[in-house]
């Protein structure tokens, strides 16, 4: 049986004082993660999370994501960080242990990484880069190239079914959302990814399921009318029929198999009639043939602005809507614990927290969810701390000055 698989990648931290930080990396793989994982949206049967870790773990983790997989299996590899030339042209992904003047041993290869993609039997592999590919940094960007970098020859490779999108190609800047203050947010590229596929805005042709073309075509167009200065690009080499990235968890049913006179009703603007509609589409539970669209129905209905009508779709859904509520809590708390960072060494992981982690055998956690928060709360505790520090001792100065220095 294939199954989906994706490998999330984020560095945002660089040893290297000529590799500026990167505000949005590590949001970037949480929040692209979270919507891979819902089995509603990309129902992805496996999400490894990596965040800030050396060049050697990487490339382990990247041979082993690779190795023995079966050739209807999904592979989707994404990276957001810096992506570096030489001087020769080849392009390197940047590591936390990454110098610029080492990059064969300090950074992921491209080609390297090509070579792994190329002895994988798999013929669904998606490789997703929100990165630039120079070694010219500036603020605010993730990377910006003096030249064309040919990343579509880079990754052609001798495989099938391939498939590369990236947030830009030439002489432009990957956006990341500005100067590291205040919490990060998502960089323009991958915060279209992700809106696309959550809210199902990617799903072009509302049949249901959003194709890879699809979601490069909904990216490709958002970041266009944000700015001018990034043009997302893609790539397929020998790709054999669609490749399905998620369903859309806005599609209805009820639009094709509902009676019209009842989706009239439902979607009237008088309370009564949509009450009504409510309580019909409660009979229809009782019949085997209608229960799916009228289940449908009547959680839409629970959302509905006007409580009356809500509480009627609330009432005939009953015990087994309350059920289902606990189940989503249920589900929603296992997914965030299982998100977390190692505060030894700073290693992202999708772990029982009760398990020692895999690189320092530490078990002192932070769940990935409250990571950003927490940083950010320190960050402003230590500054009142200073400030009360400094008015303390202005105080106690001048409380010496005027009652022993007489």
């Amino acid at each position: 049986m294939s199954k989906r698989l994706a490998l999330i990648i984020g560095n945002e931290e660089f040893d290297d004082p000529d590799l500026s930080r990167l505000a949005s990396p590590l949001k970037d793989t949480f929040d692209f993660s979270r919507v891979l994982r819902k089995e509603n949206i990309g129902g992805f049967d496996e999400v490894v999370v990596v965040a800030n870790e050396t060049v050697h773990q990487l490339n382990l983790i990247i041979a082993d994501f690779y190795a023995n997989k079966e050739k209807d299996d999904l592979l989707v590899l994404y990276y957001s960080g810096h992506g570096i030339l030489d001087n020769k042209g080849k392009l390197f992904l940047a590591a936390k242990d990454t110098n610029r003047n080492m990059l064969r041993a300090t950074a992921v290869n491209a080609f390297s990484l090509v070579e792994e993609i190329n002895d994988s039997p798999s013929k669904r592999k998606v490789v997703i880069l929100d990165c630039c590919h120079s070694g010219a940094f500036a603020s605010g960007s993730k990377g910006v190239i003096k030249e064309k970098v040919g990343t579509g020859s880079i990754f052609e490779g001798d495989g099938y079914g391939r498939v590369v999108l990236t947030a830009s190609d030439s002489i432009e800047f990957a956006f990341d959302g500005g100067k590291i203050v205040g919490l990060a947010r998502n960089s323009i590229f991958t915060r279209f990814l992700i809106e696309g596929l959550e809210y199902g805005a990617a799903d072009i042709d509302s049949d249901g399921q959003i194709t890879l073309d699809e979601l490069y075509d909904y990216v490709f167009e958002k970041v266009r009318q944000t700015t001018s200065l990034q043009t997302p690009q893609k790539w397929a080499y020998r790709q054999e029929g669609r490749i399905i990235i998620a369903r859309n968890p806005s599609y209805s049913i009820d639009i094709f198999d509902l009676p019209p006179d009842l989706l009239s009703a439902l979607k009237s603007p008088f309370v009564d009639l949509r009450i009504g509609a409510a309580n019909v589409l409660g009979n229809m539970l009782n019949d085997p043939k209608t229960y799916k669209v009228a289940h449908t129905s009547l959680l839409h209905l629970c959302k509905d602005q006007v409580s009356q009508v809500a509480n009627v779709a609330i009432h005939l859904l009953g015990d087994e809507l309350n059920e289902k509520m606990s189940e989503t809590q249920t589900s929603y708390t296992q997914s965030t614990m299982k998100d977390v960072i190692c505060l030894n060494c700073h290693s992202l992981r999708e772990t029982d927290m009760s398990i020692p982690c895999p690189v320092c055998g530490s078990q002192k956690y932070l769940t990935g969810y409250y990571y950003q928060h927490e940083i950010q709360s320190i960050k402003k505790v230590a500054f009142l701390a200073i400030v009360f520090l400094v008015m303390i001792t202005g105080l106690t100065i001048a409380l010496y000055s005027t009652f022993f220095l007489k």
